[in-house]
């Protein structure tokens, strides 16, 4: 069942990446951004409140944060790579390579 399990959430952070990409026009990346942020907060508590009441509940809470996650990632890539337009590929390059620090 862990496939499962695991492509639940999986799916969850695509469909959130791509509901992000479709409402960046309109609402604006940068806040969408912050509204993408206050939802991955807001979901980190009930994880942690959950966390003892059972996988079912867990699980549930763990898929809303994906999917808050699912928004943030792609927003926090697109704006941290923006404000260097011809360098994009330097600026792309370093942002991925923070990451792993």
């Amino acid at each position: 069942h862990y496939g499962l399990y695991f492509g639940a959430g999986a799916a969850g952070v695509i469909a959130a990446s791509i509901a992000s990409g479709r409402l960046a026009p309109r609402l604006g990346r940068e806040r969408l951004y912050g509204i993408a942020l206050a939802a991955l907060a807001a979901t980190a508590l009930p994880v942690l409140a959950l966390s003892g009441e059972g996988f079912w509940w867990l699980w549930a809470a763990l898929l809303l944060h994906l999917a808050a996650l699912g928004a943030v990632l792609p927003l926090s890539s697109v704006l941290a790579v923006q404000p260097f337009p011809r360098m994009a590929g330097t600026a792309s390059a370093l942002f991925g390579a923070m990451q792993f620090t």
